[in-house]
């Protein structure tokens, strides 16, 4: 059997193409995204490799550990294997499983860069519903998972982005514009797709994690054939991800692996304007129809991209998030947590239309979007508040800002203490505190609620706790701190914790985050460095979360230099440097008192909403 792939020439005239590699597209033709080179002839070694963006088993760990079982894949024998080198190899039974016709494609995009693109048909005639999946970990890695889809009469289109794998473009693609090309390529993916006559009209688009990044940000392709977007633990704009407040994060040398040149100085800076990417994306949602799942945690470094294109979706009716309590994968630190949260037994929300339904019949009509999340609390005591799933229809749901306050004893309390003071605590960067779990990794060892006591130990920690909670204090939402501090350095970084201290002395981690001195104007505009011992203040966003601080507990906040690797050690220089050796150490004051240094929680009621 064989179905025609569609092309249009210069004349807009059908061209029919076979399949499997018989034939060969002669030019590239100038409406963008609807010719398809299918031949994909064999490249040497160096066309390969500008094609690939220099992806090889000297940067890649797939393509590292396929060389050692397969050493006879290393066609040129330099001893390193390349992607052409790689997908040449790999030997039938790599697709004994899939169940369906394979098609290897080069689709060009509007500007006349070409995708690597495999094609899976089930075999037999009529239209069909398309499953697209953008991947930088290899389009050939979720080969096998087009069986699934396959089996359910979908056609599944796999691609490697611009820059990654086999496809071109590698040379312009930047940390700074990692993922510029996602939203116009995946539109004219999603162009070609539905011009082909095994295609229905319609595409949905899935992937986890680092698979789901493409999907997630090339949800707002805007394409009418474009209708569904399911994916989890993943993230929309690269930013999300690489910086935090301007801190660089530890996920941002993922980059580097992806084929993407990355900045290795100390620190790294790239000043950023969110302003702009909200009204973007809002503006994307008003003109734009398709249906948006995504399934995230707490602890997950990627949670707020979900929540914001949340927000931007949920007068739609088609937008439904679910927020679990759990990290990127799993969790640890309190273990209970993830036990209790993963069999919920009721206040589930409203569930999305199925996505094999809206890719056959076409999207329902408009309903109620939902945000499922999981309100955290003690895991120890079954009788206090959290430990139950919530749902709103709107993000963030109604709160009420409580401000916390400092004082230079050492406390912290909603009453605004008398005094003004200071405490300060030393930084040096040549010996940096540790991370303990938190939000900042992919791995569920290292994300979650973990005791924050051994850093008590340190000479650079500042502590500021409450007196035993007599009711119960629950925050859901964003929240924010507005550090007033001065330094003995031109630029420096302050990490501040958010931590529920238990009646036997846990100190759990609810949230992290960090600054910079240099942004005390803000991260959207150019940093300067500080004068010693000049008071300022820096505005940070905490991020979001959703949990229960139970009575006879206590609410701390934690400040120290550095949290090393959830962020990049400073070098408390302001001019970036190649390493640390001499760098100075850090005298950093935080200032307490009425109008100083204070904490902002979006308190909600404690018998739900």
């Amino acid at each position: 059997m064989r179905i025609p792939l569609v092309a249009s020439d210069r004349s807009g005239s059908v061209v029919w193409l076979g399949l499997c590699g018989m034939l060969t597209v002669a030019s590239w033709l100038s409406a963008p995204c609807l010719g398809a080179d299918i031949s994909t002839p064999p490249r040497s070694p160096a066309s390969a490799a500008t094609a690939s963006g220099g992806r090889s088993s000297a940067n890649d760990p797939i393509l590292k550990e396929y060389l050692k079982q397969y050493p006879a894949a290393d066609n040129d024998k330099d001893g390193v294997l390349g992607a052409w080198e790689y997908e040449a190899h790999l030997p039938p039974e790599f697709f004994k499983n899939i169940k369906g016709l394979r098609h290897n494609l080069m689709l060009p995009m509007r500007d006349g860069v070409r995708l690597a693109t495999e094609l899976f048909l089930p075999d037999g005639e009529g239209k069909r519903p398309t499953i697209l999946i953008r991947t930088g970990y290899g389009r050939l890695t979720v080969a096998g998972y087009a069986t699934s889809w396959i089996q359910k009469g979908c056609a599944v289109v796999t691609q490697d982005p611009r820059g990654d794998g086999a496809s071109e473009g590698g040379q312009a693609v930047r940390a700074t514009n990692a993922f510029a090309h996602e939203i116009p390529d995946t539109h004219d993916t999603v162009e070609w797709i539905s011009k082909q006559p095994w295609s229905n009209g319609r595409v949905g688009t899935v992937g986890g994690s680092g698979h789901g990044m493409p999907a997630t940000l090339g949800a707002w392709n805007g394409h009418p054939a474009f209708i569904y977007s399911n994916t989890t633990n993943s993230v929309g704009h690269w930013m999300r991800w690489q910086f935090h407040n301007g801190v660089r994060r530890w996920s941002y040398k993922w980059l580097g692996s992806f084929s993407r040149t990355v900045e290795e100085t100390t620190p790294t800076t790239m000043p950023w304007d969110w302003a702009p990417w909200i009204a973007q994306i809002r503006e994307y949602a008003s003109k734009q129809d398709f249906v948006y799942v995504m399934g995230t945690g707490w602890y997950d470094p990627f949670l707020e991209s979900a929540l914001e294109t949340f927000q931007a979706l949920q007068d739609s009716g088609r937008a439904f998030v679910t927020i679990a309590a759990r990290g990127h994968g799993g969790i640890s630190g309190l273990a209970p947590v993830e036990r209790r949260s993963k069999h919920p037994e009721h206040n589930t929300g409203l569930k999305p239309p199925d996505l094999l339904t809206c890719l056959r019949d076409g999207l329902p009509a408009r309903g109620q979007s939902a945000l499922r999340y999981y309100l955290m609390g003690d895991v120890r005591n079954p009788q206090a508040p959290g430990n139950v799933w919530r749902v709103t229809h709107v993000w963030p749901p109604r709160s009420q800002p409580s401000v916390w306050f400092l004082s230079a004893e050492g406390g912290i309390s909603i009453e605004a203490p008398d005094a003004a003071g200071t405490q300060t605590f030393r930084y040096d960067p040549n010996t940096p505190a540790p991370s303990l779990g938190g939000h900042y990794e992919w791995s569920g060892a290292a994300s979650g609620p973990h005791d924050q006591r051994p850093l008590l130990e340190r000479s650079d920690v500042l502590l500021f706790s409450s007196k035993q909670l007599e009711s119960p204090f629950i925050i859901t939402g964003p929240m924010q701190a507005s550090v007033v501090f001065s330094a003995t350095v031109p630029d420096t970084a302050i990490i501040v914790k958010l931590i529920d201290i238990y009646p036997d002395g846990y100190h759990a981690l609810v949230k992290e985050t960090a600054g910079m001195a240099r942004y005390h104007a803000g991260w959207s505009k150019p940093g300067t460095p500080i004068e010693p011992g000049r008071k300022y203040t820096l505005s940070l966003d905490f991020g979001s979360t959703a949990y229960a601080f139970a009575t006879g507990h206590r609410l701390a906040v934690l400040f120290t230099g550095s949290s090393s690797p959830a962020y990049q050690i400073h070098p408390n220089r302001f001019e970036p440097v190649a390493s640390l050796e001499g760098a100075p150490v850090a005298a950093t004051s935080i200032h307490c008192g009425p109008g100083e240094t204070a904490l902002t929680l979006p308190q909600v009621d404690d018998d739900g909403y």
